[in-house]
């Protein structure tokens, strides 16, 4: 295990619970139990789990040699408690094989990355995660990136495994309302930095004024926007000639950091029901 890459790892991950759970303002966690999570989180990196799903291919593509994946369940050796929210008892981790890999990655499933880091001996990527894998969807397109910041990942960069992830059945996210995403044209006048812009207005489990001086962004894709909102809605202007770059069905997010590795997932861009 290469020592600076588990730091990130744990930092990110600490994040990560706090991104991708609904939190108030008083579910803060005392520097004790973040170091017991750390502790819990890096155990679980390296002991094996049950292995849930996983790939075959043997061939390596990409620049950084990718193979294949797994899917592990890892039992925690101690419930790992944070502020009103059920002990999480699991965690799990997204593996893939390839590389040789010697520093810090993302793994992207569609466009939800996960901060990754090298096995010992190089031979894989390791992404730990709490929320389940139903946070995953069935058919994902899985991707390496080198670097932990989703905002610095260089066009044409990235190396795309041969086979799709597979999510059993009963593990699967349940699907999201079209209706809470919303895209209007934004009025003259009202555009961002004057250029023509889309509005895109979403409606998420989670309270704008919770997130208080914390920057609010919605994620599109791969790319990511300064947001703002009221009650459940929050918002973003996206300009118009980075929307029409943006891939038609694209998952969409909300999260606390421009940069911010997960979110709250809230649907699929769907360019269509622009202005309807």
């Amino acid at each position: 295990m290469h020592k600076a890459a588990l730091k990130t790892l744990l930092v990110t991950l600490a994040t990560m619970v706090l991104l991708t759970i609904p939190l108030t303002p008083q579910q803060m966690d005392t520097p004790s139990q973040t170091k017991q999570q750390e502790i819990r989180i890096e155990n679980a990196h390296r002991m094996q789990g049950e292995v849930l799903t996983h790939g075959e291919n043997a061939v390596s593509a990409g620049k950084y040699k990718v193979k294949t994946y797994r899917l592990e369940r890892v039992k925690l050796s101690q419930p790992l408690l944070l502020n009103n929210q059920q002990p999480y008892e699991y965690a799990y981790k997204l593996v893939v094989t390839g590389g040789p890999f010697t520093t810090t990655h993302l793994i992207w499933a569609d466009d939800r990355p996960f901060s990754a880091v090298p096995s010992q001996d190089g031979s894989e990527l390791v992404a730990v995660f709490l929320n389940g894998p139903n946070i995953l969807a069935d058919g994902a397109i899985l991707s390496v990136t080198e670097g932990g910041n989703p905002c610095t990942v260089a066009p044409n960069s990235e190396s795309v495994l041969p086979e799709k992830l597979f999510v059993p059945s009963e593990l699967r996210a349940a699907p999201r309302d079209a209706a809470s995403i919303r895209l209007r044209s934004v009025p003259r006048g009202h555009e961002y930095l004057g250029k023509p812009s889309i509005s895109i207005i979403v409606t998420t489990t989670q309270v704008a004024a919770d997130f208080q001086n914390e920057d609010l962004a919605i994620q599109i894709g791969k790319a990511s926007f300064t947001a703002g909102g009221v009650l459940h809605e929050i918002g973003a202007q996206v300009p118009y000639d980075i929307f029409s770059q943006i891939p038609d069905n694209a998952q969409v997010f909300v999260k606390r950091d421009l940069c911010a590795v997960g979110g709250e997932f809230v649907g699929r861009l769907n360019k269509s029901t622009l202005d309807h």
